[in-house]
Order: structure tokens, then sequence, then C-alpha cells
């Protein structure tokens, strides 16, 4: 199997922390195809859905429509929603599909403008509200790729806003000012996907959602339930 070297985003640096083996094969040799479960089908509508309000002020579904006091605070600052920037390996802005781009994120609305340094970064998140277990990583690596985009930005002011809590959606704030240590970041997580590359070696992480995973060629996975075999990681 010939498997090109990926283009790092924060999916697959989160999923390589978590597990390389899954990493490998769901993001990097794409063996397992990409199923739409009903929760990433909604998280889909609700991301389109904000953006044609906020963007286009197309009305909200009904079942969304909780969410118009932030689609109208949003709308206020003419964000950019729905972002896709992409960086080379020095920082350096490249597009998204641009020639050396080595990182690249989605971000669902930024507010950045040339007549003030601090800008704002919002995430949509659809599922069940956890903060503090690393995800943040996201939202720093977006405030990074807006830094290089908008160099004369020095702060960011990020959160996920929860679009399931009803009367809870803010997240916690971050303000991040070091995006030199999120190049760092990211470029150590380069390293570690780089040997794995070379060496074809990508081990298997126990963890709390192996039974979840639909690697199933893991001893981890104890879900039997349709089992294929995999090719070797190559």
């Amino acid at each position: 199997m010939n498997v090109e070297f990926p283009i790092l985003n924060y999916t697959l640096i989160n999923e390589f922390k978590n597990c390389p083996f899954k990493a490998y094969h769901t993001k990097i040799a794409k063996t397992i195809p990409t199923v739409q479960s009903p929760e990433m089908m909604h998280g889909n509508r609700v991301h389109e859905a904000m953006e044609q309000r906020v963007a286009k002020e197309v009305k909200l579904p009904e079942d969304l429509h909780y969410m118009e006091p932030f689609a109208q605070a949003l709308e206020e600052y003419q964000p950019l929603c729905e972002v896709k920037m992409g960086v080379d390996a020095n920082g350096k802005p490249v597009g998204w599909t641009g020639r050396g781009v080595w990182f690249r994120g989605r971000v669902d609305v930024l507010i950045a403008r040339m007549d003030t340094r601090v800008a704002a970064i919002y995430d949509y998140k659809t599922g069940k509200k956890r903060e503090g277990y690393g995800q943040e990583l996201e939202l720093y690596t977006s405030a990074f790729l807006a830094k290089a985009c908008y160099p004369h930005l020095t702060q960011v002011h990020a959160r996920f806003l929860w679009t399931k809590q009803l009367f809870d959606v803010m997240g916690k704030e971050y303000i991040i000012t070091d995006f030199e240590m999120v190049h760092i970041t990211i470029a150590d997580y380069a390293v570690k996907i780089r040997t794995c590359f070379d060496s074809g070696v990508w081990p298997k992480t126990p963890n709390k959602l192996c039974d979840y995973c639909p690697v199933k060629a893991c001893e981890h996975n104890t879900n039997t339930q349709a089992v294929p075999q995999l090719p070797a990681a190559e």
C-alpha cells in the first residue's frame, strides 16, 4: 500500500495522542471507511445552519432556535465563518491546499479585524459538555492559525459553544498569547508521527474508547461485531 505522509490537523493529532494504531488506519492509510453516525450528521447540520444564519442571515431551523441569541451576538461583529487556514512548517500562511502546507484547520467562527490586536474564536460542539479533557488544544491550534494569517494579533480569546446544552452554551474562555508554544507542540507531534510513519510501527494504546473503535483487528478492542482483517501498516 502506497501511503503518503499526511497534512497535519488537530483531529489527526488528537487521534494519534489517543492511539497511534487507530490514527494510522483511520486518518493516514484510511483503511477504515468513514461512516456518518447520527451524531456526526447532526453536528454537520448544526455547523451548516449556524454558518448560514451568521454569515447569510438564513433563519435557523425550529429545533435550533435557542441558538438565535448567540447568532445575533456573533453577527454583530461581522465574523468569518467556517474559515479554512493552512501553514507551512515555519508557521507561514500558505492556504488550505497551498504548496508546502504542513498544518491546517477550519475555524467555525473567527472575529479578527485589522484595527485591533485581539481576536475571538468560537467552535461549535454538539456533544455532551466536557471541559478540561485536553480538547482545548483544538482552540489553541485554531488560534495559532489565526495568528499566522493575521500577524498583527497579540491575543486570541477562544471558546467552545456547546450547542446541546440549551441554557449552558458558553464554554470556558481561553486567552491565548503564546503562539510559539502552540507551534512547538504541533511540531513535537509531527516528529512523533513521522517516526512512526518512517518505521512503520504504530503502537496500539489501550484506552476507554477501545470498544467503540472502528479498528477491530486489535487485541484491545473486545467488541467482536463485524471484525475485518486490516492490511498491515507499512
